[in-house]
């Protein structure tokens, strides 16, 4: 068992990386704190490719590797389940140190490999053979090339802005997770603003979606009902698959993600299937 001075050790090597992934990421980062059993729940954004790669890490990281999530409307099932699962494994690879940046590093090379074209490469034919060999150079290059890299990026896609498509609500979320019969509550969570209490997160069966809120005092403990502007995603099974502020819809797929609930529920069982084994 580790002493309370590792432990501290632990918790301290991972604050100071990410201090330094928020610094490096900026605006492209998204950091969620003690959500659950994980210390830290990473989003980051690849906006040249519209990926969307998050991490959740516990208190064992680095010396345990993160649960990853890839969400790339860009992409089919097939390929999210192919570089997740490679992603997964060279984690395993690269264990007590910090590890958030290689991770992200090698899933540029990916793309780079896979000749993944970024979203304004039909602009432009020689942009695209200029951003896609700056590409390959920043996924094999030391950090600072990717700096340079998503700076580039960043500039290009500003001139051409691209037209956000109409989001499905949390309120035909929740429809959806009470009427789909297909649908298992219990693997739903949802994430929340409280008043008080700022972010948190409970299971979907915890709510009571119908309650008039009218009604409802805030001295009443045995009600959990809060109004739907409040809802800033939903999971599940621990993947978040509907997010106000990255516009993630894995549940309909109305901002143009090629998969569905459907598709995430199958992908987890088949993550299930494949890291069983019979004792």
């Amino acid at each position: 068992m580790a002493s309370p001075g590792e432990n501290k050790t632990t918790s301290d090597s991972q604050q100071e990386e990410i201090s330094a992934l928020r610094d490096y990421f900026k605006d492209n980062i998204r950091i969620l704190s003690s959500i659950g059993q994980f210390s830290y729940i990473l989003k980051i954004r690849t906006d040249q490719y519209d990926v969307s790669l998050t991490l959740q890490l516990d208190e064992s990281y680095p010396s345990k590797a993160p649960e990853i999530i890839i969400t790339a409307p860009r992409l089919t099932a097939e390929q999210v389940l192919l570089v997740q699962q490679l992603l997964q494994s060279y984690s395993k690879t690269i264990l007590n140190q910090p590890m958030v940046l290689l991770i992200y590093s090698r899933l540029l090379q990916w793309f780079a490999e896979n000749n993944i074209q970024t979203l304004n490469a039909n602009s432009n034919n020689n942009n695209n053979n200029t951003t896609n060999s700056s590409n390959t150079s920043a996924s094999r290059s030391p950090p600072h090339s990717l700096i340079s890299n998503q700076n580039q990026n960043k500039t290009t896609q500003s001139d051409e802005p691209i037209k956000k498509t109409s989001m499905k609500t949390s309120e035909d979320v929740i429809s959806r997770i009470e009427w789909d019969t297909r649908l298992d509550k219990r693997y739903f969570r949802v994430g929340y603003i409280d008043r008080f209490l700022g972010l948190q997160e409970k299971s979907f069966n915890d709510f009571d979606f119908q309650v008039d809120l009218s009604t409802v005092s805030d001295r009443h403990s045995n009600v959990l009902a809060i109004p739907k502007h409040r809802i800033q995603y939903f999971k599940y099974n621990n993947e978040i698959i509907w997010d106000k502020e990255t516009r993630t819809d894995l549940v309909f797929g109305s901002t143009g993600n090629q998969q569905t609930i459907y598709d995430v529920i199958a992908r987890h069982e088949s993550l299930m299937e494949n890291n069983y084994t019979p004792s």
